[in-house]
């Protein structure tokens, strides 16, 4: 730059053709100054605005791209929310779809239990017929299978004396009142 321009920037003593429009314009007039060959070049601060203004254009873009971005990302979320609540919807109604069967399970069990307890019950009553028809022996036989007081009297017709005398002479454990299923 020639010394004028700097003159003017910097100094009160400037060149009398610079005194008021060199404060106002030193860029502009300072350019006009120039020799062809100083005019090839950039100044510093020329480069520095360049640079800043690529980087304040780079920054605008990448704005751009991480906004374009972060909308793509709440779609993908808002999705995923969705997804996720209708999962939770199918969770709960398989869970009380079990529990209806773990429900459903357990009243089949009770009921082969029953059934079960009824086959063993006919079966030892059609033993029983199939004795010698005594009710004193049919008697025997169900407290040698632990039949409770109640049941063979029930069974056999028999009275409260009677049962208690068979339980005596044949009921081993029964007869010492061990039977928890005893009835008075």
């Amino acid at each position: 730059m020639r010394n004028g321009n700097w003159c003017a920037i910097f100094s009160r003593q400037c060149d009398p053709s610079w005194s008021g429009l060199g404060l106002l314009w030193p860029v502009s007039f300072g350019s006009l100054l120039r020799t062809p060959l100083e005019q090839l070049f950039i100044a510093t601060s020329d480069i520095l605005s360049l640079l800043a203004a690529g980087i304040a254009l780079l920054a605008l873009v990448a704005l751009m791209q991480l906004r374009s971005r972060l909308a793509r990302m709440q779609l993908v979320m808002e999705q995923q929310t969705q997804t996720l609540l209708a999962i939770q919807g199918a969770v709960k109604v398989l869970s009380g779809e079990a529990l209806t069967h773990r429900e459903d399970l357990a009243s089949v069990r009770r009921a082969i239990d029953r059934v079960g307890e009824l086959n063993q019950q006919t079966r030892l009553e059609m033993r029983l017929r199939d004795a010698d028809g005594s009710p004193y022996t049919q008697a025997i036989q169900l407290i040698r299978h632990g039949q409770p007081r109640a049941e063979v009297r029930k069974l056999c017709s028999l009275t409260d004396s009677e049962v208690d005398l068979l339980f005596n002479l044949h009921g081993q454990g029964v007869a010492l009142g061990l039977d928890s299923n005893q009835d008075n």
